[in-house]
């Protein structure tokens, strides 16, 4: 078996200059935290991440931010992903970070 993909982006996010990562159970646990403006943002890693990555099939990862740090916490994400594409040979714009609405 080869590597955790997702666990993988998590460690090249948690990389990022200024960027702490916390792990949540809940997606509501942080949105409180996110509405209570204790974190940044928060992303959504979903169970299709690893097999779309590995078949080249693009794979979104919804990004949840406060307006105010959409730009900031953006830049991050996006610099993870190009990190990642390095680590892993992602050759293709296959990583998308969405903002749900």
């Amino acid at each position: 078996p080869g590597a955790d993909l997702s666990d993988e982006f998590i460690n090249i996010l948690s990389l990022q200059p200024s960027t702490r990562v916390h792990e949540y159970n809940t997606t509501a646990t942080a949105s409180t935290k996110l509405a209570g403006k204790e974190i940044m943002g928060f992303i959504l890693i979903g169970d299709g991440f690893e097999f779309n990555v590995s078949a080249r099939i693009p794979a979104f990862i919804p990004m949840y931010t406060n307006v105010n740090d959409r730009s900031a916490f953006g830049l991050k994400i996006n610099d993870a992903i190009d990190d990642f594409k390095v680590a892993f040979n992602v050759t293709t714009n296959d990583i998308y970070p969405i903002i749900p609405f």
